[in-house]
């Protein structure tokens, strides 16, 4: 579903993305594990073409994102509306929750569905109403952002990602701001989604979970794929980097 091959990103003479390659088959989930700096929110904002990469190919269901290829040999950036239909076939949830404050919980969800699907506006409130109650809230639908957790805002944030049907869902520290109860309810939803067969790629500190439902793991340090492999690398690392972080995290 997802494949990054020899990707570079640079701002200014700095390198942040320094040659990184990786597949994520449909239906899979990846984590993105790796310290501060390392490039991994970087790469997410690649993949999503919220930031244009100078080197390499980024491709979503064989379809390269960003770029129009002309003749196999050269690249143009896509026109705005398709870098926009793209971005709706990949959509991200970051670690700040982005709610609009004068809309319920409900709103939040359907307001896309209405702006940039053109449903009916009963249509796209019913169908908001299925991706609150799919999180955990329709209890809670009608209240507004500030009257709601961080928990709960972040899982109306999901709801609002999972309403553009997207082939791949981005998650960046989607509980940096929450306290382990709070993340908690989040991660329960996310991991109902990998059940589900969501593709997804997961930039987390969130190890013990991140063992639990992905397939793969990425540990990146200075912009490159130190170590990847299967959940089990984290209990045996093989490079003394990975096993640094994790002693930092008090895992090893």
């Amino acid at each position: 579903m997802i494949e990054i091959v020899a990707l570079q990103k640079s701002y200014g003479t700095r390198r942040i993305i320094d040659g990184i390659s990786l597949s994520v088959p449909k239906g899979t989930v990846c984590g993105v594990l790796g310290p501060s700096g390392s490039g991994k929110s970087t790469l997410l904002r690649c993949v999503n073409f919220l930031e244009p990469y100078e080197v390499g190919e980024i491709r979503i269901d064989g379809e390269l994102v960003g770029y129009a290829e002309h003749g196999g040999r050269s690249r143009v950036r896509r026109p705005r509306r398709e870098i926009a239909r793209m971005r709706s076939e990949c959509s991200m949830v970051f670690q700040q929750f982005n709610l609009f404050s004068h809309m319920t919980a409900l709103e939040n969800v359907a307001v896309a569905l209405v702006k940039v699907r053109s449903l009916p506006r009963t249509v796209a409130r019913e169908r908001a109403a299925g991706l609150i109650d799919k999180v955990g809230l329709s209890a809670r639908k009608d209240a507004y952002p500030a009257f709601l957790s961080g928990g709960e805002q972040q899982r109306v944030a999901i709801a609002r990602a999972l309403a553009m049907e997207p082939k791949v869902l981005l998650l960046d520290e989607v509980t940096s701001a929450l306290d382990p109860e709070r993340a908690a309810e989040v991660l329960d939803v996310i991991a109902a989604l990998a059940r589900e067969g969501m593709t997804m790629i997961m930039v987390t500190h969130q190890v013990h979970f991140a063992r639990e439902v992905c397939q793969n793991i990425v540990f990146m340090d200075e912009g490159q794929v130190v170590e990847s492999g299967p959940p089990g690398m984290l209990l045996t690392p093989s490079t003394e980097r990975l096993r640094g972080f994790l002693r930092h995290l008090r895992l090893t």
